[in-house]
């Protein structure tokens, strides 16, 4: 038997509900592949990656590297497919996970660190005022 995207994506919609938490191997069960089938489950954990790439699923940020959750994308449009409209999906762009990929997060540490670095400078320049107060 082929795998294909759309037997994933049916078997996960119609399996879990809106923020209903799953896991690859409840999805690989559910389609019938066996542990052994190497191919099997390769194939699927990339449609997995597709799905979240597009918005589809959402991988459920946790520390875990192994037995990783994912839950349908909470928002999307209800509008069937057959009204000659299209249909529309919303996600959230994905965050970069590396510290240089994130300008703003670096820039904000930058700045955490200057005003630390100025209330130290101010905190020793105090110290060494009311030294020289008292040597004088």
């Amino acid at each position: 038997m082929t795998l294909t995207r759309e037997q994933v994506e049916r078997t996960v919609r119609q399996r879990y509900g809106e923020g209903q938490r799953f896991q690859s191997r409840e999805v690989r069960e559910k389609l019938g592949i066996l542990g052994s089938d190497r191919d099997g489950i390769s194939r699927l954990h990339n449609y997995l990656k597709a799905m979240e790439k597009d918005g589809v699923i959402q991988k459920i940020p946790s520390d875990q590297k192994r037995n990783q959750f994912f839950r349908l994308s909470v928002v999307e449009a209800q509008i069937p497919p057959t009204s000659g409209r299209v249909v529309l999906k919303e996600t959230t762009p994905k965050m970069p996970q590396t510290v240089s990929d994130r300008p703003i997060d670096r820039l904000g540490r930058m700045e955490d660190t200057l005003l630390a670095m100025q209330q130290r400078l101010s905190s020793i320049e105090n110290k060494l005022d009311k030294a020289l107060m008292v040597w004088l």
